[in-house]
């Protein structure tokens, strides 16, 4: 079976599991996120728990052409961070020095958001690092829109630097049961620092520039200097999903 066969299964299987019968429970086998490029030599970063339980990872663009096998070669679940490894040369993205990230920066965040509905081109969304529980928190908020399959995107400076990586937004129904309050714009990331020291501790070469406030791009700019770099995630455990078929 070809890597495109098996990624259009994939993406057909995730559209069944978002529509599930009402009478019927089914355990998720299938999951969607997104990976950026951190060496040329075809190595991404994602968030952990988009690739957990899966025996069988591809990574792909817009054009499914592009669907190439991944492996798991690291990770750190306390973190939700995981390294994968593809055939795939890649552009890497450039690391910010957290230590020059302030409060309020302007952000975008790039990623494949629902490719079951939403389709399965890149998408972007911009916001606000709003701030952290503490200053030693290696997660901290934004305000920028993320949806299911944002997980393991990145969150790039308006100068064209990664700052973070998206871990999740907040369940803001579960916030709304518990304290009456619709919680709105509230996602949360893995700061750069953070991620870097993750990179030095798997042997990878993690080099950081402090922000340029006076290089600001336009986010179409962002946009197209990352298209090469970020690559959608499909997940799937195999044996779980033949098991549920039977």
């Amino acid at each position: 079976m070809s890597i495109l066969t098996v990624a259009l299964l994939m993406v057909a299987s995730a559209q069944a599991v978002a529509r599930p019968s009402p009478h019927e429970a089914t355990v998720a086998t299938f999951s969607t996120g997104t990976a950026f490029c951190v060496s040329v030599d075809g190595i991404f970063l994602t968030a952990h728990h988009v690739i957990k339980d899966r025996d069988v990872i591809v990574l792909g663009q817009s054009d499914a052409d592009n669907f190439v096998k991944a492996q798991i070669i690291g990770f750190d679940a306390d973190l939700d961070v995981a390294l994968l490894k593809s055939n795939k040369p890649c552009k890497p993205l450039e690391f910010a020095d957290w230590t020059s990230v302030p409060v309020g920066l302007d952000v975008v965040v790039l990623g494949y958001p629902s490719p079951s509905y939403l389709g399965r081109s890149l998408k972007i969304t911009d916001g606000l690092i709003s701030g952290h529980r503490r200053a030693t928190d290696p997660v901290f908020q934004l305000s920028a829109a993320v949806q299911k399959g944002n997980s393991g995107g990145p969150v790039i400076s308006l100068d064209g630097l990664l700052v973070g990586l998206v871990q999740r937004k907040l369940d803001a129904l579960k916030m709304a049961e518990r304290n009456g309050d619709l919680v709105q714009n509230v996602s949360y990331a893995v700061n750069a620092g953070a991620l870097c020291r993750f990179l030095d501790s798997n042997g990878l070469v993690c080099n950081t520039k402090p922000l340029n406030h006076a290089a600001v791009k336009m986010a179409h700019v962002i946009y197209a200097d990352n298209l090469g770099a970020i690559w959608m995630v499909l997940a799937r455990d195999s044996k779980r999903a033949a098991a549920q078929k039977n």
